[in-house]
């Protein structure tokens, strides 16, 4: 989507969706187009959109060569809604639910069923869990089970995207053998060295670590458990070749007019790298990073508590672009960009 355009579809949503999802029914399941106004509506927070500098291209006809140049625009899109649930909940996305939510039961369900020691990949998976961790509060052990799907307007602002709407990236209930045994995460170093890969900040860490990156956490606050295991999924989605069952966002996410530089690893407390925009049970127009020092404040979680146990997130990741004149010789920054804050 050019920038005109971008302007005129963001000021209509903004002038029919003032508040977008603050209808009240906060622990509703979301829908399509309830994530597509609130994803419009936090594109003034969390999109910043710059043209930051040029393209250089090198073009050649019969009798001769010349450079051309093109804008090279920089904005934020949001990737993948990150969905965090209690043990064998449905998707809190209707329309998700209706697509992926048959898979625990499905043919697919019950091979990774098979492999996972005959347990259903539904079911109550966290009482399951205790049993392995007796010596430990059963009130701190908390499991979530995540999704990461293709946001509705993913790759219509005007950079492409490393997905589509509804496209699946990850499932706890397809990655059950991984994310609920964790028969391989235990052995990264990430998993046993304390302080690496803390999503708070180590020695007042209030939150959790990314790894080992399974459903289950101890952590007493209900939604940073699922804050950090949303990021937890952040973390394996946005790289190549880990040790579970998902589609990664990679490629070049050309669609043959832009030539598009797109982002790196989800890192945690990383605002250039990612940042998220909640959905629910919260409705928020703004970004963030999850990890906030709030041992002294006031707590992060307040007013997000959901008794339904679901979250959502926007997964915010920055991408830059620029449209293809020739041959691709180099690109010319005038800013720093991507911001570091949110």
């Amino acid at each position: 989507m050019k920038p005109r355009r971008l302007l005129a579809v963001a000021i209509l949503v903004l002038w029919l969706v003032p508040a977008a999802g603050s209808s009240g029914k906060s622990e509703d399941a979301l829908s399509t187009m309830s994530i597509t106004m609130q994803s419009w509506a936090g594109f003034w927070s969390c999109g910043k959109y710059e043209i930051i500098g040029i393209c250089v291209w090198l073009v050649c006809s019969l009798y001769e060569c010349h450079t051309e140049e093109s804008l090279l625009r920089a904005h934020y899109q949001p990737d993948v809604v990150v969905t965090a649930s209690n043990a064998g909940a449905d998707i809190p996305w209707n329309e998700a639910n209706m697509i992926y939510g048959n898979l625990e039961t499905g043919a697919l369900g019950m091979f990774y069923s098979y492999l996972n020691h005959g347990k259903q990949g539904g079911g109550n998976r966290a009482e399951e869990g205790l049993d392995d961790h007796k010596d430990q509060p059963h009130e701190d052990l908390i499991f979530k089970d995540t999704s990461a799907i293709g946001n509705p307007i993913a790759g219509e602002i005007d950079c492409p995207s490393q997905t589509s709407n509804m496209k699946y990236h990850f499932l706890a209930s397809v990655d059950s053998p991984f994310w609920r045994d964790n028969l391989v995460e235990k052995y990264l170093p990430p998993s046993w060295i304390p302080g690496m890969r803390e999503v708070g900040t180590f020695f007042l860490n209030t939150w959790g670590s990314v790894y080992p990156r399974i459903g289950f956490i101890y952590q007493a606050v209900d939604p940073k458990a699922a804050a950090v295991t949303a990021q937890r999924t952040a973390d394996i989605i946005t790289q190549e070749g880990q040790p579970h069952l998902y589609q990664a966002l990679s490629g070049s996410a050309s669609n043959g007019d832009d030539l598009v530089f797109p982002p790196a690893q989800c890192i945690e407390r990383d605002a250039t790298t990612c940042k998220w925009q909640m959905l629910t049970p919260k409705a928020s127009a703004s970004c963030e990073v999850f990890g906030v020092n709030d041992l002294y404040g006031s707590d992060w979680a307040d007013g997000k508590v959901a008794q339904s146990g679901d979250y959502a997130w926007n997964l915010w990741r920055p991408y830059k672009c620029c449209e293809i004149k020739g041959e691709y010789l180099y690109k010319i920054e005038y800013t720093i960009w991507p911001p570091s804050d949110p």
